[in-house]
């Protein structure tokens, strides 16, 4: 008799499922060499994400490991459990069936979190195979759960060292590294000044001199516990700029208005030649940079950040970090955008000269007319004070580097959180950014916007997180020299693609494509040197853009003639050079047909017969209706893209003459 069916689950194998852990929890390589399990060497795809599985504390050396074996329910209770803490306090007793387990701690506790069930007769079935995506779900829930801790409220408790004499002076002037106070005789060598945001310490008395040196808050701790969960909001915030210099000061601003800003910032500075704008309220910031250089050059580039939450603790026993973490969250937009005309009509005659004294010419009008864009540029620092503790400070360095060759723009938006986690002496990157980005190329270029999150205490730098995003760019240029019998020479060239294609449309024995390779850049830097974190150790940058993702063209390098994008390319030998003498004078613009076929990823070139009086062909503008079937060049030649009818539309520059050519796109056959 059919009673029903089961469905088997479909598992995981050990090694795979700590690799899903060592993936989504964003474990970083340990610099333990030694393998912690002997059947797992070096050699073996599990050994990186079991070695730092090992030193995160999920995987515990006591107890065997095989890579091989099925995922049962009681070691994803296990690992789930050693992910969310090392330090379980939990006694319950819930599953019934668990007495043969060795995690039967770890068990209970998952099941008491909820994360886990039991059935009605309180049945755990420890050694049953647990299902791949059931296994995964559970897996998302926790991450999510560690990456976005629940801190309710900001604390900083502070124990200072023992043998310092620290002493708070509210009322006292720093001048040239003397302390200037009412009574000097109460103080001796060796004390610890706080005076306000400073700390010093007397290094020698003479008379009425005190003589000081200043020093670090990690200088004269022993022991901190601080955390805090800040929504940070640009009405109440200091903005310097890239020199140190005041912007605004709102960090005494009352917080009774909270639903809209009342005083939005406009702010315009100069910084290095560079027109830096400044804009913010309540909800966000924006930062734009724009500049031109000599030969006209035109950067214009600007970072904007909403919604920011800053969520941190730290847990230190002098050099000994119990507990790290820095989380932050925003919307976060870039943009860059690099224009150029290198050419100027009346600058020369190109049309008469032939192809090799063409390049000559051009390669001499580059060197004397290029711009230099490489630039770094510090756009402002914003500190924010956090309430209920004003010894800590939460502070944000916004930075653009770009270096480029020529045209490009790209616009990306991003949003999620990113940072890091330290605990049992191991790293992890917290990370969950979701974006999407639109980018323009014709050049060489590298261009990224740097967002560094520091948190301080009096001054001082304990930890800090910095995302760099961005795109780069290597553009390849070939340039095809025609003679006048049509024949081709292709010469790759260091001129920039954009350059190329420009002063192309000059010279019909010249022209020029380029392979383009764009990726996205990503980094997170984690504690730079001059924190207490970094200053122990404790630094480290990690790529975190997905290899699948890296490439910003799908297809990995990009073909490009004349700014337009074709499947490969086109350019070929062709027939004897139409020259002007060729086209007779009319009324109207004449073509030698006024229908046209042309096969996909091939070319062929609309002829011109006749002109009106006074008019050559440089003055004449090629449009194609539907560009997704055909596209063409700025001298007439037509590409195939894909199977369909289109209309080419050629006028005069002065749009007092037009025509119009029918075109069908059909396989080559």
């Amino acid at each position: 008799m059919l009673v029903g069916c089961h469905k088997t689950p479909y598992g995981i194998a050990l090694g795979d499922w700590i690799s899903e852990i060592n993936d989504k929890a964003g474990l970083i390589s340990t610099e333990e060499v030694s393998p912690y399990f002997i059947n797992i060497q070096k050699d073996s795809m599990y050994y990186e994400p079991v070695q730092n599985a090992v030193s995160w504390g999920i995987l515990d050396t006591i107890y065997p490991f095989d890579p091989e074996t099925i995922l049962t329910k009681e070691w994803t209770a296990f690992t789930l459990e050693r992910l969310i803490t090392l330090d379980s306090s939990n006694n319950s007793k819930i599953a019934s069936d668990i007495q043969n387990s060795p995690f039967q701690k770890e068990i209970n506790h998952v099941l008491s979190l909820g994360l886990m069930n039991v059935d009605k007769r309180n049945k755990f079935y420890p050694k049953e195979i647990i299902d791949k995506d059931e296994a995964l779900r559970l897996l998302d829930v926790v991450i999510e759960y560690i990456n976005d801790r629940d801190i309710k409220e900001n604390k900083a408790e502070v124990v200072y060292k023992d043998d310092l004499n620290i002493k708070e002076v509210n009322e006292a002037e720093i001048v040239d590294d003397y302390l200037l106070v009412e009574n000097p005789y109460k103080y001796e060598v060796g004390d610890v000044i706080v005076n306000n945001e400073d700390i010093y310490e007397i290094t020698d008395i003479n008379n009425d001199e005190i003589e000081i040196e200043e020093k670090k808050a990690r200088d004269i701790i022993d022991s901190m516990d601080i955390e805090g969960n800040v929504d940070i909001d640009f009405d109440h915030v200091m903005i310097e700029d890239a020199e140190g210099n005041l912007v605004s000061d709102k960090t005494n601003a009352t917080h009774e208005i909270t639903y809209m800003s009342l005083n939005p910032l406009t702010k315009s500075i100069n910084v290095n030649g560079f027109k830096i704008t400044i804009s913010s309220n309540n909800t966000g910031l924006s930062v734009n940079a724009y500049k031109e250089f000599t030969h006209g050059t035109k950067l214009n580039s600007s970072i904007k950040l909403s919604g920011i939450n800053v969520k941190y603790s730290l847990k230190n026993k002098k050099e000994d970090i119990e507990d790290a973490y820095v989380k932050v969250t925003s919307n976060l937009s870039e943009q860059f955008s690099i224009k150029n005309s290198y050419i100027n009509n009346k600058m020369a005659d190109f049309s008469e000269l032939d192809s090799n004294d063409y390049l000559k010419t051009i390669q001499n009008i580059f060197k004397n007319k290029k711009d230099v864009i490489e630039a770094t540029i510090p756009l402002c620092t914003i500190t924010v004070p956090v309430p209920g503790t004003p010894i800590i400070r939460i502070k944000m360095g916004l930075e653009l580097k770009v270096s480029a060759s020529g045209k490009m723009e790209i616009v990306f938006n991003q949003n999620g959180y990113f940072g890091f986690e330290k605990r049992n002496g191991a790293y992890r990157l917290i990370k969950d950014y979701h974006g999407e980005g639109n980018t323009n190329i014709n050049a060489s270029f590298t261009a990224s916007g740097i967002s560094k999150f520091t948190i301080d205490f009096i001054k001082d730098s304990l930890m800090d997180c910095a995302i760099e995003l961005g795109a780069k760019a290597n553009a390849n240029t070939i340039i095809h020299l025609y003679d006048d019998e049509g024949k081709k020479n292709s010469i790759n060239s260091d001129l920039p693609s954009d350059y190329a294609s420009e002063i192309s449309s000059y010279n019909n024995r010249f022209m020029a494509c380029s392979d383009i390779d764009a990726h996205w850049v990503g980094n997170i830097s984690l504690n730079s040197s001059n924190t207490f974190l970094g200053s122990i150790g404790l630094s480290n940058t990690i790529n975190v853009i997905p290899q699948n993702y890296l490439n910003i063209f799908p297809e990995g390098k990009r073909h490009f003639e004349n700014f337009i994008h074709v499947p490969s390319c086109t350019r070929k030998d062709r027939s004897k050079l139409e020259e002007a003498k060729d086209i007779k004078v009319s009324n109207k613009i004449m073509l030698d047909s006024y229908a046209k076929v042309v096969h996909i990823d091939e070319s062929k070139e609309i002829k011109i017969k006749g002109l009106p009086e006074g008019y050559t062909k440089n003055d004449l503008i090629y449009e194609v209706e539907d560009s997704s079937v055909a596209n063409i060049d700025g001298k007439g030649l037509l590409f195939g893209l894909k199977e369909g009818n289109t209309k080419l539309k050629i006028y005069t520059s002065d749009n007092k003459h037009e025509v119009n050519c029918n075109i069908l796109v059909t396989k080559n056959i």
